[in-house]
Order: C-alpha cells, then structure tokens, then sequence
C-alpha cells in the first residue's frame, strides 16, 4: 500500500517573465507532494532552494510552449524532475517530491 500523499505548499505564488509571444508574464501557486515525514522534513528545510529551481525552471518557459494544451502537465513533470534533483544533492535521497501541483496558474 502506498503512503498517502503529503502537500507542502510553496508560500508565495512564482510570478516569472515570460519572452516572446503574446503572454508577458506566468504566476503559479504550487505544491510539492511527498509520500513521507522525511519527504515533508526535507522539502521544508530546503524550500528557498525549491522555490529557486522552479523559478529558474518556469523562467525558462517560453510563450510558444505556453500556448500548448498539455503544457501544465509538461511543467509539472520538468518541476518534479528539478525539485528531486536538487533534494538528492541536498540529502542523498532519490524521489523526495512524488509530483508538483499547480493550485493556480494564471498567464497574461
């Protein structure tokens, strides 16, 4: 049986500027889920970190991939990508984050 997720929500919304296309800029609201005390540990004593790494990730976005119907999905699989590497430079661990939720993502 799979432990139940645990959500750590990142505080503040990300807000990037975005180059290209029509959209200017990007504002997520996320959460970072967990499957464990250690996950939850781990992505709270690290989240300046996180919140960098995702930055630099949605940062790196462009308007054109923006435009795409699947793009939440494709942002929230490059995010769990980024957040556990940095979380297995952090603490050895492999897989901390079991996934990244958008809880709000606005483009203008």
């Amino acid at each position: 049986m799979k432990a139940e997720a645990r959500y750590v929500e990142v505080k503040e919304p990300l807000v990037v500027n975005l180059t290209g296309g029509e959209a200017r800029f990007l504002q997520v609201k996320v959460q970072l889920a967990t499957r464990s005390e250690l996950g939850q540990k781990a992505i709270e004593t690290h989240m300046p970190a996180l919140q960098n790494v995702l930055l630099v990730m949605l940062r790196q976005t462009t308007a054109e991939e923006l435009a795409k119907p699947e793009v939440m999905t494709t942002l929230q699989e490059r995010a769990t990508q980024e957040t556990n590497k940095l979380l297995e430079q952090e603490t050895g661990q492999k897989d901390t984050v079991s996934g990244v939720v958008f809880t709000s993502f606005v483009k203008q």
